[in-house]
């Protein structure tokens, strides 16, 4: 993701650009598939503290003419990515269709193949989409690995499902199974428990579970053997929860940054087409210190609703992004931390215009 520094730069080079180059800015980022940009910014969340303070320092030195250039490659760069995201995907598809038509002919070796080679077409892909066809394939392909007798494998597809969706009753339940049918009983029966607390309701899944209890309830040695199993797996759920609730905070985040870009170069547009309405503003900005810290503390406070409400009456808000309750959080953190010197900046640039 951005740095709040790289972001900051970013901001002040698209301050320095004409109304021209913002509008044709404007066109380039809203042309651009937010799944593609995600992919984009994902892959700068892997960059080196080198490889980011190189890319602060190029932004640095950057004109507004650079600035263009580098949305219009990114523009190119994104429509060449969401055409090989769509063929991907669509192959995959195509792949997952022809496995559930093995699948119902009993056909389940060539159905593995299949869903293995869609599951490995897709590791690429971040796409929500791509995601959950992936984990569709995976839970197809843990059937295939059941009923083929591959239980170790089986169980490995079924963890990695677990890792992304901790709370998937098939990849629960059909972990157990393949336990149990390894001859690996305690872990069986955690899964197996764990997979009826799930669905209570599930005749099969209660009979599966009923039934290996009273098994086990006969060895005097398996107790002590259930509680650990019971505990090691309730660890590892809970870490792929954690885990799983960084992930989708991280994407939340890129989304907001995403969204802010394009609502910089909305409102950067709005200044040019009103400069002075924007300079009114800022004068009242600096002629009130505390205004920037209550309109944080205000939007810290805010309720999801409230935050949609108040960014559809502002006046001047019309063509602009949505505000979401992470833009308006990323916002409050920006306001609360600006300096004189970055209003006495922002003013400067609004008079120049």
């Amino acid at each position: 993701m951005f740095s709040p520094e790289m972001m900051k730069i970013a901001q002040e080079q698209m301050s320095k650009m004409s109304p021209d180059q913002m509008a044709a800015m404007q066109r380039q980022m809203a042309g651009m598939s937010p799944d593609m940009m995600q992919q984009a910014m994902s892959q700068m969340k892997n960059m080196s503290p080198d490889d980011v303070k190189q890319a602060q320092e190029k932004m640095n030195t950057m004109s507004a003419d650079d600035m263009m250039k580098a949305t219009q490659q990114a523009g190119d760069t994104s429509t060449r990515m969401k055409q090989q995201h769509d063929y991907v995907y669509n192959a995959s598809m195509k792949l997952k269709t022809d496995g559930n038509y093995l699948v119902g002919t009993g056909n389940h070796k060539e159905a593995s193949e299949k869903y293995t080679r869609a599951i490995n077409n897709l590791k690429e892909l971040t796409s929500d989409a791509a995601a959950t066809l992936k984990l569709s394939c995976q839970m197809n392909l843990a059937l295939c690995q059941l009923k083929t007798g591959e239980n170790s494998a089986c169980i490995s597809t079924c963890t990695d499902v677990l890792k992304v969706d901790p709370t998937s009753l098939k990849a629960t339940y059909r972990r157990g199974q393949a336990y149990q049918n390894k001859g690996s009983l305690p872990e069986a029966l955690a899964d197996l428990k764990h997979a009826h607390e799930l669905a209570p309701d599930d005749e099969t899944v209660e009979a599966s579970y009923k039934s290996l209890k009273e098994q086990l309830s006969k060895d005097a040695d398996a107790e002590a053997k259930i509680k650990e199993a019971e505990a090691r797996m309730e660890a590892e759920r809970k870490a792929a929860a954690e885990a799983r609730e960084k992930e989708l905070e991280e994407k939340r985040q890129m989304e907001a940054q995403i969204a802010q870009m394009k609502m910089q170069a909305a409102a950067q547009q709005k200044v040019s087409d009103n400069p002075e309405a924007m300079q009114k503003a800022m004068d009242e900005l600096a002629s009130n210190p505390d205004a920037l810290k209550n309109m944080s503390e205000m939007l810290k406070g805010m309720s999801p609703e409230q935050i949609s409400a108040m960014a559809k009456n502002a006046p001047g808000m019309e063509g602009m992004p949505e505000l979401t309750p992470e833009m308006a959080k990323m916002m409050a953190s920006q306001l609360e931390n600006m300096s004189p010197e970055d209003l006495a900046k922002m003013k400067d640039i609004t008079a120049n215009k």
